[in-house]
């Protein structure tokens, strides 16, 4: 569900409202844009079908909103290595 969110902001803020006119329909318009590892259709229907609600939201408030709700994650900003005990 917050990879959907996510991904349908970036959507948003990559390709503005949905026009089916412009973007046809389903989601070949974005399906180029990697959004999480081994993505599903799935994943990209759920991102489609959000991306509907988001009519009206500019880039920068699409970003905004992406990023409210990405800093609610448990790992965001953390940094990941790899330590070995020597």
């Amino acid at each position: 569900m917050t990879h959907a969110l996510l991904g349908s902001y970036a959507v948003q803020s990559l390709f503005g409202d949905y026009d089916v006119r412009v973007h046809g329909v389903g989601i070949q318009y974005f399906s180029h844009v990697n959004f999480a590892p081994q993505q599903s259709t799935e994943l990209l229907d759920q991102i489609a079908e959000m991306h509907k609600s988001h009519r009206g939201l500019s880039p920068a408030e699409a970003e905004l909103r992406y990023l409210h709700n990405a800093n609610k994650l448990a790992l965001y900003g953390v940094d990941l290595h790899v330590a070995r005990v020597s």
